[in-house]
């Protein structure tokens, strides 16, 4: 018993800390962090969470949050970009939200990426805020998280490796040349 407590109170710390440091994320992506066969016990962990006043629960929207302020400024750029942290997160040694232009920073096999979200409209100004980085001796591995495949052709983020489209958690990646 003292075991499954442990193991309780450890994944409640993560939980935390992650809504913490990202500020509000959707229940599915919370539970995409851990194995499908520990779904159900995830599931009671984050209603006791809530019960104990340590998460707030967007039951219409399905958003979780450390408090109810980020519930109500949510980031949907940080929110769209977490589901492509999670096609990784099996290989991903550290992850955390980042600054303008680029929303996730992650270590993977030792390398270091960043997932950078240009909504439709964004493209001249993502390409003028990292127009320096071609002048740094070393820049991340890019993936580029867009809206509409036609934007493509306007970004110009130096060191992409691929672009993707994200919809309800579903990420579609692809390269220049595919859209």
């Amino acid at each position: 018993m003292l075991t499954k407590l442990f193991i309780s109170e450890t994944d409640a710390i993560k939980i935390v800390n992650i809504l913490s440091e990202y500020k509000t994320l959707q229940y599915q992506q919370i539970i995409s962090l851990y194995p499908k066969e520990r779904e159900p016990s995830i599931n009671n962990l984050i209603n006791r969470l809530i019960k104990e006043g340590r998460l707030y629960h967007d039951r219409i929207n399905h958003y979780l949050a450390t408090t109810e302020s980020d519930l109500k400024t949510l980031d949907e750029s940080i929110i769209k970009t977490f589901w492509i942290l999670l096609d990784y997160i099996d290989r991903v040694e550290y992850h955390s939200p980042s600054v303008f232009p680029v929303q996730i920073v992650f270590l993977m096999d030792s390398e270091d990426y960043e997932i950078i979200h240009v909504p439709q409209g964004q493209e001249v100004i993502i390409n003028r805020a990292q127009r320096s980085d071609k002048r740094n001796q070393y820049v991340a591995k890019r993936i580029v998280l867009i809206d509409d495949k036609s934007q493509v052709k306007d970004i110009k983020v130096y060191n992409t490796i691929g672009y993707c489209m994200e919809n309800d958690g579903n990420v579609r990646y692809f390269k220049r040349a595919d859209s």
